[in-house]
């Protein structure tokens, strides 16, 4: 993996040391089933769920189909939610709909980590992510860019209702790591 593919992040810092504090905590990556995702996030014990979203956007395969099939039963909240740069790729309705599910599989403390991408350009297709305790690695894999949508803070956090900003850095690349905490209204935990 090359240098340039990758940076020290604060936000994985602070999910992991959060997890660590976890009897079992439950995580749920919206990316690929990835070795090396898989083999950090299981370590802490928990109950981990992939649901390969970028998969389907790259498919091109009417995305959610996966997200939308997520249905909390009992206790089926997450502790951690990997959302990478999935909804730069979506339309806004997709969005939305994937911001209810969320919201459905989250409770207070829930953490939801995802990039933007902040230049006026992206790659063609959503960037596999992979991490190793502080360090995200990144891979574009799509042919050329697009038009980027250029997120801001406000939109996404009309998307993921119930959640706050807790932290975020824009790299100098143009992605801007933002990590999310749920903090819903009263009533619901």
């Amino acid at each position: 993996m090359s240098d340039r593919l990758q940076h020290r992040s604060r936000a994985l810092a602070t999910v992991v040391d959060r997890l660590s504090s976890l009897p079992a905590p439950a995580v749920l990556d919206l990316g690929p089933a990835l070795s090396m995702n898989i083999g950090a996030f299981a370590s802490f014990g928990g109950r981990l769920t992939v649901a390969d979203l970028r998969g389907e956007i790259v498919g091109g395969r009417g995305p959610l189909t996966q997200a939308l099939e997520l249905e909390p039963a009992g206790d089926s909240t997450y502790d951690l939610i990997l959302a990478w740069d999935l909804f730069d790729y979506l339309p806004a309705e997709h969005a939305l709909t994937l911001g209810r599910r969320l919201a459905a599989l989250s409770r207070a403390g829930t953490q939801l980590l995802c990039f933007v991408n902040y230049h006026g350009t992206m790659p063609t297709a959503p960037r596999i992510y992979r991490v190793r305790e502080d360090v995200v690695y990144y891979e574009e894999t799509g042919e050329g860019t697009r038009t980027s949508p250029r997120l801001e803070e406000t939109q996404l956090l009309r998307v993921v209702s119930g959640y706050e900003t807790e932290s975020g850095l824009l790299l100098q690349n143009g992605l801007k790591e933002l990590l999310m905490v749920c903090r819903p209204a009263e009533g619901r935990e």
